[in-house]
């Protein structure tokens, strides 16, 4: 049973917790105080589990269909709505999730549901329901009253979060030419939709700093910031939709945008001794020239906006783009060695210093993908569900199921 010896090896490592994995700079400079505080929120956040289940019993088919397609879908489906940021911060998520067990099963139960979310998404955009932005404009994407006092504000991380989940429904229905018939005009209707919502942030785009580099700054949101850079998770938001548009559209532009966004972020990129990359939240409109320390990247980005930053290095490593398989390699170890360098299931809140948000913790089903490059990654996330986290997501479930490696043998 292929399937047992990976749960006899995830759970053989959560009884070995190892203190630190290796000697390095960037696993040395959290500071013991700091660390031992952190571990106690940690064991109140996330208690061990005494008698853990099997990955089996934790994840399955039947147990993401009661999550997921369960009651609360229609209640779902008919309250769409990104005034309080829950369409980019839940829903996203959720549609991650049915496009990955289509994935798994290629059971069209999933897609069916997908298309049914596009339209409901489609339909919650502000155009479709009146509503304008502070500044007065009506826009083509999902605004939000929560971050800037209470104003109706549209934020890019938000477009490209919401966007690039069906977009990937799009290229599912691509490669599958019956569902694609079935959808018949719709498929267009839906593309151009959320392409529309791409092109309305234009005007926060900017090329360079460096040739063949691009970035988004914030323009229209708070006016304090405007003309600054972007953080890279929501550069990565957008960057991911991009790249997909030019996938299943055949968007030039979007893929131009994509590839000079990941050259942004490669370029900023400080790899340590240990092997693994560290940025921080804020990157430098400089390229680096050195590798930066810990302090000076203020323990790096916190891991719940950096599960969002590595999903384009991902989607342009998977299609040969500016990302190579060790380029992968390096951001495995920024799990490994960095931020779930102690083992046990447990995760610091930033990627190289403990941080002060054990909760981040329940993010790390983003990181799976990296499996691939270093099946440790998989071991070391699947320890933290199987037991620290008795309750899982349907997104938990279908990145277990999606990326474990006995099934990818």
């Amino acid at each position: 049973m292929r399937g047992g010896r990976w749960v006899i090896a995830i759970l053989a490592m959560v009884c070995a917790a190892s203190a630190w994995a290796q000697s390095t700079k960037a696993v040395n400079e959290a500071g013991a105080s700091a660390l031992k505080n952190y571990l106690a929120r940690y064991e109140k956040t996330f208690p061990k589990i005494a008698a853990p289940p099997t990955l089996e019993q934790y994840a399955g088919v039947e147990k993401f269909d009661r999550l997921a397609l369960g009651p609360g879908l229609e209640k779902r489906l008919a309250h769409l709505d990104n005034t309080s940021a829950s369409l980019a911060w839940g829903d996203s998520y959720r549609m991650m999730a049915l496009n990955e067990m289509y994935r798994v099963t290629g059971d069209t139960k999933y897609l069916d549901v997908m298309r049914r979310y596009a339209r409901g998404v489609i339909d919650a955009r502000d155009d479709k329901r009146g509503r304008k932005l502070w500044t007065g404009e009506e826009s083509t994407v999902w605004s939000c009253t929560k971050y800037y006092r209470g104003k109706r504000t549209a934020y890019g991380v938000h477009t490209g979060i919401i966007v690039f989940p069906i977009l990937d429904f799009l290229g599912l229905v691509k490669q599958n030419p019956a569902y694609k018939t079935k959808m018949g005009a719709e498929f267009d209707e839906i593309l151009k939709a959320m392409q529309e919502s791409l092109d309305f942030h234009d005007r926060q785009w900017r090329d360079g700093p460096a040739p063949g580099e691009g970035s988004y700054v914030y323009r229209d949101q708070d006016p304090a910031n405007d003309g600054k850079p972007a953080p890279i998770n929501r550069l990565s938001a957008m960057g991911t939709a991009y790249w997909y548009s030019w996938k299943v559209g055949g968007n030039a532009d979007h893929r131009d945008k994509a590839l000079k966004i990941g050259r942004y972020f490669k370029n900023r990129l400080s790899l340590y001794p240990d092997g693994a990359y560290y940025w921080p939240y804020r990157l430098s409109d400089k390229p680096l020239t050195r590798t930066l320390t810990v302090a000076e990247m203020k323990g790096g980005e916190d891991i719940s906006h950096a599960s969002l930053s590595i999903a384009l290095p991902i989607a342009l490593c998977r299609d040969g783009q500016v990302f190579d398989k060790a380029d992968m390699r390096r951001f495995a170890a920024t799990l490994t060695q960095g931020f779930g360098r102690m083992g046990d299931g447990i995760f610091f809140s930033n990627l190289a210093t403990p941080g002060n948000a054990p909760s981040y913790a329940r993010e790390t089903n983003l990181w799976l993908p990296l499996s691939a490059d270093d099946p440790l990654v998989y071991e070391k996330v699947g320890a933290f569900f199987l037991t620290r986290n008795p309750k899982p997501d349907d997104l938990d479930i279908a990145m277990l199921l999606r990326y474990n490696p006995a099934k990818n043998e």
